[in-house]
């Protein structure tokens, strides 16, 4: 039984995705195809890609504590410079906008107005209608059961 190298590529791609449930599904079928062959994930690699499945390169050498207290101090300022630069981009724009809201005539609109009354009146209308129409629909259906009630009645039938 073959090794299908373009299923597996697919599949090792997978367990990068976002989704829970594709990375779960890949991790599934890279250990049923591994179990399929007697083999080990690990064995599987080396077979399909070759070399060692291990590192191939060197670990980086380990910093000393000291370099390390230096980059975390650097980080953090950068993350507090940061952080104080859109504290003050969000405080100008605040400042922007309220400057704009008080300085400026405010922008009344009558054409507007007029439109808004026009949709308001039809709106009025249209439930009117509405309501005109369920009304004589009602008077429609109880009439219909007069008339089938009365003839019931002459007929002696019980009525609805």
């Amino acid at each position: 039984m073959t090794i299908d190298r373009s299923r597996l590529e697919k599949f090792l791609g997978l367990l990068g995705s976002e989704h829970d449930g594709e990375r779960a599904n890949a991790a599934r079928f890279v250990h049923r195809m591994a179990q399929e062959h007697k083999l080990t994930i690990v064995e599987l690699m080396r077979q399909i890609f070759g070399g060692s499945a291990g590192y191939t390169r060197e670990p980086p050498p380990r910093q000393s504590w000291a370099d390390d207290m230096a980059e975390t101090v650097r980080r953090q300022q950068r993350e507090a410079r940061e952080a104080r630069e859109r504290q003050e981009a969000a405080a100008a724009r605040e400042r922007a906008r309220r400057a704009s809201f008080f300085d400026e005539e405010p922008p009344w609109d009558t054409d507007r107005e007029e439109e808004v009354r026009r949709d308001a009146e039809a709106a009025k209308r249209r439930q009117e209608e509405f309501e005109r129409k369920r009304r004589n629909k009602q008077t429609f259906y109880r009439r219909e059961r007069a008339q089938a009630n009365a003839k019931r009645r002459n007929q002696g039938e019980p009525l609805i």
